[in-house]
């Protein structure tokens, strides 16, 4: 019989850990400190593996049904479901570490061996101080110069900006 909300919320901590099962591999653990989570049991070849979806009430029964019905669809087409969210989460840490402000210290380490000090300095400064508070967590691939000056008004070194900009 499948888990209800009701079910869920009246599940009370036990000395040891209980599992309230769904079907399908899919269940509830309940933890001695009173954690509800959200599991999938699944074979894959020879090994038994459980796919952790998320702690209840942060992730509603509904999202964690269908979430396990993803990762049935993923085990049907042959592949592990924990792979494929192991592989999404290194995606997604890739794509937050390829920001624009990243982008630009890689180039400025590049460049300032051919700098003087004072012109090294000078260039970083100017862009923390003008450009990097617009850009900081924007994805490089999606940043334009115009698009930076429509939002945020030129500052009095706005030639030097755009020059550094282009650069990068």
């Amino acid at each position: 019989m499948p888990l209800t909300d009701r079910q869920i919320k009246n599940a009370k901590p036990a000395a040891k850990a209980y599992k309230l099962a769904d079907g399908r591999g899919f269940y509830l653990q309940v933890t001695p400190a009173g954690g509800k989570l959200l599991r999938l049991k699944y074979r894959i070849g020879n090994k038994e593996k459980l796919l952790s979806i998320g702690k209840y009430p942060f992730i509603s029964l509904l999202e964690a049904r269908e979430a396990a019905e993803s990762a049935c669809r993923l085990l049907a087409a042959g592949q592990d479901p924990g792979e494929a969210k192991k592989q999404a989460k290194q995606e997604l840490i890739a794509a937050l570490q390829n920001t624009f402000h990243n982008l630009a210290a890689e180039w400025y380490e590049h460049q300032r061996a051919g700098w003087t000090a004072g012109h090294a300095t000078k260039v970083w400064r100017s862009f923390e101080a003008d450009i990097r508070p617009a850009l900081v967590h924007r994805q490089e691939l999606k940043c334009t110069v115009r698009e930076i000056l429509l939002e945020h008004p030129p500052p009095l070194h706005a030639v030097l900006q755009k020059l550094i900009m282009q650069q990068i």
